[in-house]
């Protein structure tokens, strides 16, 4: 008897940096439209319990949410700026596309944590 054919595991599959980054750019785009729609809900439930606020647990959380979000913001900003740039006909060699990759990535991480900085801390 024959055995089937089966498509190898995802474990062993290496996804390229271009998908990886498109991925990432769906996800961060529905983190941003949760977080905006459940902030008017947010500052309703706060208008109600004020004493929410005062507890330590909830400080740690809020540096936490709002460090994320803005992590979220600068990589969807970016990436809409390097999918503008895909538009124009800029960067559809693989080199390019893994340079431009990887520059989205570092100037994401630096953007992001001065914002991070400057605001939060």
């Amino acid at each position: 008897m024959k055995k089937p054919l089966i498509s190898p595991h995802l474990e062993i599959y290496s996804f390229p940096l271009v998908s990886v980054l498109s991925i990432m750019h769906r996800v961060s785009g529905s983190v941003l439209v949760i977080c905006s729609l459940s902030f008017p809900i947010l500052f309703w439930y706060l208008m109600y319990d004020p004493n929410i606020l005062r507890s330590a647990l909830s400080h740690y959380f809020a540096k936490i949410t709002s460090s994320l979000i803005i992590f979220s913001f600068t990589y969807h900003f970016l990436s809409g700026i390097r999918h503008l740039l895909l538009d124009s006909g800029f960067g559809f060699s693989l080199k390019t596309a893994y340079f431009a990759g990887l520059f989205l990535l570092s100037a994401t991480i630096v953007a992001s944590s001065l914002i991070i900085w400057v605001l939060i801390l």
